[in-house]
């Protein structure tokens, strides 16, 4: 049987990707919001172009917008001290170099989108199901060399044999040394003490987690059964979908003809009980859902069924009604804003929004024209405004409306717990309405809100004191807390 190229080149990518586990533990085991982040991002786009460079693999165009924003994102994490766009940060990032590695290893560009989500579904799977190539690979290769002396073979099998011990060695002693204090003291006698430490279980998942997804992923993408898919999938017969679509294209016909009336222009009659106000403000988070839902459905009527003028009639007409949603869904979000002021959701439903309506513009457009690069567009489109939230600190903006409306509504009181909350992106806003944020509230309760800011304030500065080189942030060092 041929050898694969992980095979081929064991030695040179075995060393390559320990050296690429080592790598990942030591500047992110706990810090995915430090200064290595960035650092860390562009040592892997390195590490696997390089590889996939020795290939002979081509670099698209598509693969230095890729790069460009990737980096970007670890620099928004070492920018921020927000959690959530910490996590979100890292989520992006995986889809992205999981595309990223997808693009550059296979020669054909023109996947549709749901060709995409299945190679990287299957990607991931297949990565997870190498974990034992490291081990198998070696074996293959040991197996199939001819010639090989007893004594190398004999050698390459203890030095296996060692390297599998290991981990339970370690595990062993640990749990064995907590379970007869005269063995545990045998032990420190010999230097030998082991302790069942979290951080000691840490880095070494963080090791063979990122050695072993390298490698594994590696394999997966360079074994022949990874091919993609391709080939045309729009085999569904259009009367079907045109019988679905028109149903659903007439109930939101009439649902946008009454956001039109009632939302937008104020006329028509309410259910009794039912004021403009409460009527604007409700129903926002369902109509956000059935917009997804539309986007889903116009996505699947463009891929998975036989082109048809009418189908692709009804297909823009939900588009068009799916606009008026987004702007109804939109203006009960502002005027919710209004009522009860700015939260980091609120933000986020609101940049789902603006994502649902270019997202649609695109697919509106792919309906009409077939050769429209659709999955490039979306790409590039998604990622771009997932870089305008990521590098927004919402924090910040949150921070300045709450206590911007101090101001401009004498009398008005914030959530100061909600406030202090917030990451250390929005410590200036809090330190320069300090004293505005006491005030407030009433007297009785001024003191507990003083000490509530001073224990913000403490927190970001312990925060602060607690950075080393590798876990640096600069939102957390630049926080104005004295």
């Amino acid at each position: 049987m041929e050898q694969n190229y992980m095979q081929q080149q064991y030695k040179k990518m075995i060393l390559f990707t320990i050296l690429y586990g080592l790598f990942f533990t030591i500047l992110l085991y706990n810090n995915f919001s430090g200064i290595t982040m960035p650092i860390f991002i562009s040592v892997s786009i390195v590490f696997f172009s390089k590889i996939f460079k020795q290939m002979g693999k081509n670099r698209k165009k598509i693969l230095i917008f890729l790069e460009i924003s990737l980096c970007l994102l670890g620099f928004s994490s070492f920018l921020s001290g927000n959690e959530i766009i910490h996590v979100l940060n890292v989520f992006a990032m995986m889809i992205l170099f999981l595309t990223y590695l997808l693009l550059y290893y296979h020669d054909e560009a023109n996947w549709d989108i749901p060709e995409w989500i299945s190679n990287c579904t299957k990607t991931v799977f297949g990565t997870i199901a190498s974990y034992l190539k490291p081990l198998t690979d070696y074996f293959s290769i040991e197996k199939k060399q001819e010639g090989t002396k007893e004594g190398n073979k004999t050698l390459s099998a203890i030095l296996v044999g060692i390297l599998i011990a290991i981990p339970f060695v370690w595990l062993i002693l640990s749990l064995l040394s907590q379970a007869d204090i005269v063995f545990d003291t045998l032990l420190e006698r010999f230097k030998l003490n082991i302790t069942f430490s979290e951080d000691i279980v840490g880095w070494i998942f963080y090791f063979f987690f990122s050695f072993l997804s390298s490698y594994g992923v590696l394999s997966y993408l360079t074994n022949k059964k990874s091919i993609q898919e391709k080939g045309i999938r729009n085999h569904g017969n259009a009367i079907t979908a045109i019988t679905v679509t028109s149903i659903l294209a007439l109930i939101y016909g009439i649902f946008s003809i009454i956001q039109i009336v009632y939302l937008f222009l104020g006329q028509g009659t309410l259910p009794d009980g039912v004021t403009y106000a409460a009527y604007a403000r409700e129903g926002f988070f369902q109509l956000v859902f059935v917009c997804g839902i539309n986007v889903i459905l116009v996505l699947i009527g463009i891929h998975f069924y036989n082109k048809h003028k009418i189908l692709n009639g009804i297909l823009s007409l939900i588009s068009i009604f799916t606009y008026c949603m987004i702007f109804s869904s939109f203006y009960r979000m502002i005027l919710y804003i209004q009522a009860y002021s700015l939260t980091f959701l609120r933000v986020f439903v609101l940049w789902c929004l603006v994502l649902l309506f270019w997202m649609m513009s695109l697919l509106l457009i792919s309906i009409w024209i077939k050769e429209f690069p659709l999955l490039k567009t979306m790409i590039i489109l998604v990622t771009s405004l997932f870089l305008v939230l990521s590098f927004m600190k919402p924090d910040y903006w949150i921070a300045s409306y709450q206590c911007g409306q101090i101001r401009e509504n004498q009398g008005s009181k914030v959530d100061i717990f909600y406030l202090t909350s917030l990451s250390s992106d929005a410590a200036a806003v809090l330190k320069e309405y300090q004293k505005e944020l006491i005030h407030t509230y009433p007297v009785e309760e001024q003191e507990a809100v003083k000490m509530e800011l001073d224990y913000y304030f403490e927190k970001l500065q312990k925060n602060a004191e607690e950075q080393t080189l590798r876990t640096l942030n600069l939102s957390v060092y630049l926080a104005d807390y004295k």
